[in-house]
Parts: structure tokens; sequence; C-alpha cells
């Protein structure tokens, strides 16, 4: 799996594919918790997890769970 992550994210942080509104990122290290404003779409953990708050609503993805948003929402 890290070699297919290394081959679609070669770059650490966004990298951009072959379509336009599909984006990888690569995040060697954990990072820290930052508000955002997640836009309409879908988030894929290929490796490791991640966890976001929405309000006091804790959700973790990771290999096993996804993230659907379909309206913009802030995030932690």
């Amino acid at each position: 799996m890290v070699g297919l992550v290394r081959a679609l994210a070669p770059e650490e942080g966004y990298n951009l594919t072959a379509l336009a509104s599909v984006r990888v990122l690569r995040s060697d290290r954990s990072l820290t918790s930052t508000p955002v404003l997640y836009d309409p779409g879908i988030v894929i953990v290929c490796q490791g997890r991640k966890r976001g708050y929405f309000g006091d609503q804790l959700y973790v993805y990771d290999e096993q769970h996804y993230l659907a948003v379909s309206v913009p929402v802030p995030f932690t």
C-alpha cells in the first residue's frame, strides 16, 4: 500500500490527478488540529486514520471508513 500511496502522491501535501476534481493528500506526519470548510465530496483514507470534529461530534475515518459530505461543512 505504501508504494501505491507514494505513486499517487509523490510529494507531501496535495497532489493533483488526471481528474480535475480529485486530489490526493499525503502527510508523513501527524497534522495539527485546523478548522477547515469541507466542500461536498468524499474522503478516502488509504493508510493511517483521520479524526475530525463537527461541533462536539467526533468522526474517525480510516482504511475501513470513509467520510462523505453533501454540503459545505465546517470541520476541525
